[in-house]
């Protein structure tokens, strides 16, 4: 693995906690506040706060240096992942806590470790990618779909 691998995992790393602690802050508070509130209404304030957290310091420290296509791609490749993203951490908390029972806390932390596994790969071959590093991968997932 490259160095410059090691550096982007962990930033994305780093950045992720920082997100993550954001996420989880607005979520304490608002359950904490309001324990009878449906858990979508905690989840959806607190996931928007952790994704501007993420695309703001991704942007600036965990993929500084793919050269990515530009302010206003990037940010609207994010946002179509941070909506694809929200959608399932959002389904996700609700069918765990709403249908099937599982703790709020619980379910909060697996529906983000489902979206901080998604959302690296997302991220790093999409989202912040070049030109190259995007056809790239695109040529590996062609590649892999072939010898299937």
């Amino acid at each position: 693995m490259s160095s410059k691998n090691l550096r982007e995992g962990g930033a994305y790393i780093a950045v992720a906690g920082l997100s993550a602690l954001s996420d989880w802050l607005v979520f304490a508070a608002i359950s904490s506040a309001f324990p009878r509130l449906d858990v979508v209404f905690a989840q959806a304030p607190a996931r928007l706060t952790g994704g501007i957290v993420a695309f703001m310091l991704h942007r600036l420290w965990s993929f500084k240096n793919q050269e990515g296509q530009g302010l206003g791609t990037e940010a609207g490749r994010f946002m179509a992942l941070y909506i694809f993203s929200f959608c399932v951490s959002i389904g996700t908390v609700f069918v765990m806590v709403d249908l099937l029972g599982v703790n709020r806390y619980v379910s909060k932390a697996f529906a983000d470790v489902l979206c901080f596994i998604v959302n690296f790969f997302v991220m790093k071959y999409y989202v912040f990618a070049d030109a190259q590093n995007l056809a790239h991968a695109a040529e590996k997932l062609r590649t892999r779909g072939a010898d299937a």
